[in-house]
Order: C-alpha cells, then structure tokens, then sequence
C-alpha cells in the first residue's frame, strides 16, 4: 500500500513539472506543434493551465508562437516591419491626437514618455511604420474602430512581411485571436492571400489598463531581432 502510495505522490510531481515547464516544453523545444495546438484548443488549455497560474495558456501560445515565426521574423528587413504598440501605455496626460486612421499620433517629443521613446528607436531603426493603436473601449466619441479591426486593416492594407505586437492576455484571448483566424506557416494571411506576416508578441503586465506595464527590456531586445 505505501509503495502505491509513493508511485502515485511521485506521478503527481511529475505532472506537476510537466505543467509547470510547459512554457519551455512547448513553447521552445516544439513551437510548432505547441502552436498548433493552442490555437485549436485554447478553450481546454485555459482551464487546463488555469489552476497553476492564470493566463498561463496565453503565455505558453505567445511563447509557441515567437519561437515558430522568430527566424522568418528576423530575418525580414525592419523596413519590411511593423510595430503595433497599444494605447494603454501612453501616460495619461499625454497630449497626443487621435484618429481612426493613424491611431495616437505620437511625436516622440515629451519628455520621459517611454512609448514615444520606443516609437522614436524604431523608426531610427528602420520599421516601416510604428502604430499606437487606439482603443474605443477606453476613448469615446471619437469613432475609433476596435483595435484588433485597426490591426488587421493596417496589416491587408501595407502587407508588412513580419509584426511585432504588444497586448494584454485578455484582449489577445477575446478580441485578437476569435478576428485573426488565417494564421499559418507564413504567419498572418490577408484575405486577399498575399504571404502572410510572421508575428511576434510581448504582452503587457497584469491587467490594468490605467496603468499598463510592460518590460521594456524585453520590448526592445523583440524589436532589435535581426539576422547578423
């Protein structure tokens, strides 16, 4: 009986780390089976990965996802490349306009605004074009469109090669994943089936949208990937 006992308290820590390791596992050691099977499965991985860590599901999909599209991301040219950066990092006195087309139009001219900062590197780097996208859920009045809808328009309407984004988990889960269906090898596909973008994410830090986070360190090293 103890010896049932031991095997079976020796079965559930090896399920333990399993679960536990499977950003690693499937994220990095097999991203595109990992991808694969987050994107058809994301419902069942939620409640799946719910219990250890919420959001976990969503950083095992991001992690599959880098690693499946990171060669062909940096090796295309930044002048092939966006930048999709959300609005809910501007400060919040930030003075920028707002349209429905360009999004926040941030100058890059206030002082120790990180966003502008980043904008700014990235078109010195060479990116084609770097989007604050704007939220109507968080601004009102102004006809925005929702973001995930910005996103895909910008990327059917200027064919980036590759895409680095930055998003929060649940709006990936509820609004960017159910409205970007044609992903495959090529990466994002436009319904015209032009060769798709390669994505790559970061997510932002908890939930709060007044006051988003995000590792700028990480941000950064995303966007400065590139073939030697």
């Amino acid at each position: 009986m103890i010896e049932y006992l031991l095997y079976a308290f020796l079965a559930l820590i090896l399920a333990f780390l399993l679960l536990v390791g499977a950003p690693f596992i499937v994220g990095r050691l097999l991203p595109g089976a990992g991808f694969a099977f987050m994107r058809r499965f994301g419902a069942f991985s939620e409640r799946l990965f719910h219990f250890i860590k919420p959001d976990m599901d969503i950083k095992i999909l991001v992690a599959a996802s880098n690693c499946y599209y990171k060669k062909t991301y940096q090796r295309t040219p930044y002048s092939q490349r966006f930048v999709f950066l959300p609005f809910c990092l501007k400060p919040q006195n930030c003075p920028a306009p707002i349209t429905a087309e360009e999004g926040l139009l941030c100058r890059g001219q206030c002082q120790g605004c990180k966003l502008g900062e980043l904008r700014q590197e990235a078109l010195a780097l060479g990116y084609s074009r770097v989007y604050v996208v704007p939220s109507s859920r968080l601004v009102k009045g102004l006809n925005l469109p929702p973001s995930s809808q910005f996103i895909k328009a910008k990327i059917a309407q200027y064919q980036p090669r590759a895409a680095l984004g930055v998003i929060c988990a649940w709006h990936l889960r509820n609004r960017l994943l159910p409205s970007h269906k044609k992903v495959g090898r090529q990466g994002y596909v436009t319904q015209d089936k032009q060769k798709g973008a390669a994505l790559f994410g970061v997510l932002l830090e908890g939930k709060n949208c007044a006051a988003a986070k995000v590792d700028w360190d990480r941000l950064r090293n995303a966007m400065h990937l590139h073939d030697a």
